[in-house]
């Protein structure tokens, strides 16, 4: 039976209650618990305690006198029945997973947990790098940027990268969103970027802010061109334009002249032949270094040399520093005119005339041009008019008289301007009397054989002056 006052379980014949006292009537028992389900092992104790059978075998010594007021072991019966089946609830289905699909389901529950953590993250991060820098190529504009100088391609500069170095949120004084014009302005940011811009001569590294807004729920900038940006850096990587440097040969020749040169190179390399034979680029020190061969020739002279221009890369691109030239870059030569050169009869200058030299054209041979001193050796043939003047125009008269290997020793007098060499030369004795020759290397070679005096003749004119002109044989 049990208790009414505090519920306890006691023996049918108990008179008092064993744990409160409280005298018991026969008809004073509480209606019996349900059964809570036990283990198959534990049924015939429960099973005793209902019926008031002792369930420990090993009871105290007076034991006796606790059955004669009523006692029973109080703790088993109320513990089972406040404890769960060992097999049911969550916790027993758990424990029975095995040990390998748990850590596989702890894993997949791990990276659950990261993945909502990240687009938590995310979504309250503000712009990407990757949006911050799309917006930066479509707003940047290049067109101010310097191409180059007189010395370079002029390659426009290109964006390289774009470089978000940090960047932060901006607060809107309390407001999260303002309208404009219809569009919905908020989240604003501003980042600190750094953008490599290139082209065939540099790299220029610049940094700059940049304020960034959700327009209608898409990142954009109010404005940004990039003209605030500040340069960092500027890295050479590519040398003079090779063509530019032949181009403006001028510019060069101009400022060698300001070293004082004998014959001014700017004259003398007027129409010159140049070439670029070496270029020595260094980009740590931001210098290019190009040799350029020189020469000028006509049909009769040359000049060669050696100028070395140093270029400097600065804000505006390359830019000349100073000119250098060889030692014989201001010295002409006049070895071309060593040889063999036939003349054609071209005019007479006379009262009456005789074209004896027509049949008897001149020959020049050169055998020696000193470039120092001018002076030119050679030998001449050709006619000298020891006769009297006809009195009509003759194709020749007995009088003309053949001259054969005359030599001739003359200084030349060297324009410097145009490098073209002209003289006169009076032949001695064995060329039968005054007769002079003169050479001169203009536009045209002539040759010109003057007859003022000849012994034994009578000149009725003061003299013949035959004039050929000069080609030289091969």
């Amino acid at each position: 039976m049990y208790c009414p006052q505090c519920g306890a379980k006691n023996v049918e014949s108990a008179k008092f209650c064993y744990a409160c006292g409280t005298p018991l009537a026969p008809s004073a028992s509480v209606p019996e618990e349900p059964k809570a389900p036990e283990a198959d092992e534990s049924m015939n104790q429960d099973a005793a305690l209902e019926q008031g059978t002792p369930v420990s075998s090993q009871q105290p010594a007076d034991n006796q006198a606790f059955q004669n007021t009523g006692y029973v072991e109080p703790h088993a019966t109320s513990i089972r029945a406040q404890s769960a089946p060992a097999n049911s609830g969550v916790g027993s289905k758990i424990a029975a997973i095995p040990t390998k699909q748990k850590a596989i389901i702890g894993g997949v529950v791990a990276v659950v947990l990261v993945a909502v953590v990240a687009v938590v993250v995310f979504l309250n991060s503000g712009p990407s790098n990757g949006t911050i820098e799309q917006i930066v190529r479509e707003n940047v504009s290049t067109k101010d940027m310097s191409t180059g100088s007189m010395w370079s391609d002029g390659s426009d500069y290109s964006i390289k990268s774009v470089k978000v170095l940090n960047k932060q949120k901006d607060s809107m004084q309390g407001v999260s969103s303002y309208q404009v014009m219809g569009v919905r302005i908020s989240d604003p940011y501003s980042a600190r970027i750094e953008i490599v811009f290139a082209n065939n001569d540099s790299e220029v590294t610049k940094q700059g802010n940049i304020n960034l807004v959700k327009a209608n729920g898409k990142w954009d900038t109010i404005y940004f061109s990039g003209s605030d940006l500040e340069t960092t850096g500027t890295k050479v990587t590519g040398g003079v334009d090779e063509k530019k440097v032949i181009q403006n040969m001028g510019t060069i020749l101009s400022t060698a002249d300001a070293s004082g040169y004998s014959t001014s190179l700017s004259s003398l390399y007027g129409n010159g032949d140049f070439k670029v034979k070496k270029s020595d680029l260094n980009p740590d020190e931001a210098t290019d270094t190009v040799k350029i061969s020189c020469k000028s020739s006509s049909t009769y002279s040359e000049s060669k040399g050696t100028i070395t221009a140093k270029f400097v890369y600065g804000g505006n691109g390359w830019e000349l520093n100073s000119v250098d030239a060889s030692d014989d870059i201001d010295k002409v030569s006049y070895q071309k005119l060593v040889g063999t050169w036939t003349g054609k009869f071209k005019s007479q200058s006379s009262s009456e005339e005789c074209f004896g030299g027509k049949a008897n054209p001149v020959k020049v041979t050169i055998t020696k041009v000193d470039d120092e001193t001018g002076e030119v050796e050679g030998t001449f043939s050709g006619v000298a008019h020891n006769h009297k003047t006809p009195d009509n125009a003759e194709d020749s008269d007995a009088g003309d008289t053949v001259l054969t290997d005359v030599p001739f020793n003359m200084v030349f007098t060297f324009n410097s301007s145009w490098s073209y060499p002209s003289d006169d030369y009076e032949c001695p004795q064995d060329a039968n009397g005054k007769v002079t020759f003169s050479l001169s290397f203009g536009d045209d070679a002539e040759a010109k054989i003057k007859t003022s005096y000849l012994p034994g003749s009578i000149f009725d004119s003061s003299y013949y002056y035959d004039t050929y002109t000069l080609t030289k044989d091969n």
